[in-house]
């Protein structure tokens, strides 16, 4: 392989394929991909490289970026927000589900009924139990498995994050379902 910084003729074993390549004439560093080839940017603007000198990338995309550059003006082209508006954000947001999961039960109260039905074959039940066989449900899944007579099942009182969980687990079975949704003001 020809050394793209000092044109040298350089040796190269298949080992070294896909891996960081220090040229043992001029000290450049480069990339070498999987057919042998150096990966480099414009070499030709490139001033040479000192023996001593550290080899740093600083190219990111379309923008390249000078040692002398700040964190803020590397922040803002990638637009990440200052840890202020982060915290903000984050607190905002925590926040928010805070006040909603510490709502007064007078205020509303929403919940969803479902009636399952095609309970028929020894798969699909199985299927079935798999998937709402869960403790994070926080139901006792027996008591529900005791509850199936000629293929129906039924759920009473699913909060909102209970009921988008199982829609999600059994949406794939061969199953019927009817939901009901419950709303108390």
């Amino acid at each position: 392989m020809i050394c793209p910084q000092c044109t040298s003729e350089v040796p190269v074993t298949e080992a070294q394929y896909l891996s960081m390549y220090t040229c043992e004439k001029c000290q450049a560093v480069y990339f070498l991909d999987l057919t042998g080839q150096p990966e480099f940017g414009d070499m030709s603007a490139q001033a040479p490289i000192e023996a001593n000198e550290e080899v740093i990338s600083n190219e990111v995309g379309s923008e390249i970026f000078q040692p002398q550059d700040s964190l803020e003006s590397i922040e803002n082209v990638f637009s990440l927000p200052t840890a202020t508006e982060a915290e903000s954000a984050f607190g905002y947001a925590v926040s928010e589900i805070t006040d909603f999961a510490n709502q007064d039960g007078s205020i509303s109260t929403l919940s969803y009924d479902l009636k399952v039905s095609g309970l028929d074959t020894k798969e699909t039940v199985f299927l079935f139990k798999e998937a709402v066989s869960d403790v994070k449900f926080g139901w006792i899944s027996q008591d529900i498995f005791s509850t199936i007579k000629n293929g129906e099942c039924e759920f009473k009182n699913l909060n909102p994050v209970q009921a988008f969980v199982l829609a999600k687990r059994i949406q794939f079975i061969d199953i019927e379902m009817e939901w009901k949704q419950n709303a108390q003001i």
